[in-house]
């Protein structure tokens, strides 16, 4: 299972090595939003961040589906399914989201089924499934 966690409480994140993996995001410091957002191909991009902030502004589970361009030039499809949640003043504490890479027939990776990303995202940050 591919999963990530923002922590954006203290300005700080946590991205797994297999979500670095997804987006091919280099090993050692922990990359930012905006590394992670430049691997997104530009014709998803607006939409993709659009969803992100809905999510944040709202407190609702997403999915999402968009295509990431990793060093080498090819092109990956990446499903991603996630919820911020918020401590207890309601300013926002986490936005946790799990993801799997797609291949070309449009079945997940490792055969992860949407039921089963909402339950990895539900380790991170609570979800109604």
């Amino acid at each position: 299972m591919l999963r990530y966690a923002a922590r954006f409480q203290n300005g700080r994140s946590y991205w797994s090595s297999e979500y670095r993996a997804t987006l091919d995001l280099e090993e050692g410091a922990e990359p930012t939003a905006a590394e992670a957002y430049a691997r997104v191909l530009a014709e998803d991009l607006t939409r993709v961040r659009n969803i992100h902030l809905q999510a944040i502004r709202s407190g609702r589970s997403y999915e999402l589906q968009f295509r990431v361009r990793w060093r080498d030039g090819s092109v990956h499809h990446v499903i991603e399914r996630g919820r911020a949640s918020y401590a207890a003043d309601g300013s926002l504490l986490t936005m946790a989201a799990a993801a799997a890479r797609r291949n070309r027939t449009s079945r997940y990776d490792g055969e992860i089924s949407g039921a089963r990303l909402c339950r990895a995202a539900s380790e991170l940050a609570p979800l109604s499934c």
